[in-house]
């Protein structure tokens, strides 16, 4: 196993970005201090030499200036969206930036992704890593409270990324933090996903209307275009009517109220995928209720990572989460953090060659 650090770039106001590579001799990932991004997971391929298998960008300027995907960001204070804006707290109404039409997607204007956070190499018993750590200030993207915030990726001798988050609060507020990291398996400028292969374990997903706020209602996949109980191409429903509002592919919170496949870790698996071409696939396994599905259907950008282009559906999120905009929603589990109850999330990606 092995850390090494270097600086990543220079933001505007003088200060150094750092970025950390992990390596287990095997495979390898690398994370930098602004947004605790993932910008790169080099897996091997036969012959000896390795893929980077997640989109991005190169320099620390393309993720200051043009990430407008979100590419292996940290999102929060809470993922997803929170509908017309706004939400009220202990009789107390919050505004919020509607970055997102009449809406708010993933905080707002300026997402703790496009933030600078303190990083520290780690050893821990699962293997090696690093730690982000940032206070979050009361009313910062208008919300309430102090957040006390610690990320950390570690990655194991088993070939396994974790994400643990931890956060702290001083007064009563939501939180609901992911990583925003993309898959392609085949490389991250290989064209399609289409043809990569999912399995979801969940029997129900979340109603969603026009603008993809929930409406409510947990809906069965079963009979559906929402079906992946059975490991399926990711592309065998693009642009089915149902997906129209999600531009042809999938922008889907899936539930877990139940579920009894388990990881080596004593998780839950959310999900698998698989790219049938280079017999890659990764397991993503967590302790929280939902995962956003997301087919990259607004993807397009030009001048990524060694030059690449990404376009529609070139990339798949597996995103874990909360439910989407549960302080609007009362039938949905609670989002709300207090300073009696600390904010614990954990996730794997295990990878396979």
């Amino acid at each position: 196993m092995k850390s090494t650090t270097a600086v990543f770039g220079v933001l505007a106001g003088g200060e150094q970005v750092r970025i950390w590579t992990i390596s287990n001799g095997e495979m390898s990932f690398s994370a930098c201090e602004y947004g605790c991004i993932i910008t790169s997971i080099m897996l091997p391929r036969k012959g000896g030499s390795f893929d980077d298998v997640t989109p991005g960008f190169s320099t620390l300027d393309g993720y200051v200036h043009r990430n407008t995907p979100y590419f292996g960001g940290l999102i929060g204070r809470v993922a997803n969206r929170i509908g017309r804006g706004r939400f009220s707290l202990d009789g107390v109404s919050y505004a919020l930036d509607t970055n997102n039409g009449a809406h708010t997607l993933h905080s707002g204007f300026r997402g703790y992704h496009q933030m600078l956070w303190n990083g520290e190499g780690i050893t821990t018993e699962e293997g090696i890593g690093v730690c982000f750590r940032r206070t979050s200030p009361d009313g910062e993207q208008g919300f309430p409270g102090v957040l006390q915030l610690e990320v950390s990726y570690i990655l194991t001798s088993t070939h396994e990324i974790i994400m643990r988050y931890r956060a702290v609060a001083g007064a009563p507020t939501p939180v609901n933090l992911t990583n925003h990291v993309y898959f392609n398996l085949g490389g991250h400028a290989s064209p399609t996903i289409a043809d990569h292969v999912v399995t979801i374990h969940s029997t129900q997903y979340l109603e969603v209307d026009e603008d993809l706020i929930p409406t409510g209602r947990i809906l069965p996949v079963k009979d559906s275009v929402f079906d992946f109980l059975q490991p399926r191409r990711v592309g065998t429903y693009f642009g089915a009517k149902e997906l129209t509002r999600m531009r042809g592919g999938y922008d889907t919170a899936y539930c877990f109220p139940e579920t009894k496949t388990l990881s080596c870790a004593g998780l839950p698996v959310a999900a698998v995928l698989e790219d049938p071409h280079t017999g890659r696939s990764v397991t993503c396994a967590t302790n929280q209720p939902c995962l956003q599905f997301y087919t990259g259907g607004s993807l397009e950008l030009n001048g990524g990572k060694d030059g690449a282009s990404y376009h529609q559906y070139g990339a798949v999120c597996l995103e874990t989460q909360r439910y989407i905009d549960a302080p609007n929603q009362p039938g949905f589990p609670s989002a709300i953090v207090t300073p009696d109850k600390n904010y614990e999330a954990l996730t794997f990606y295990g990878f396979m060659w």
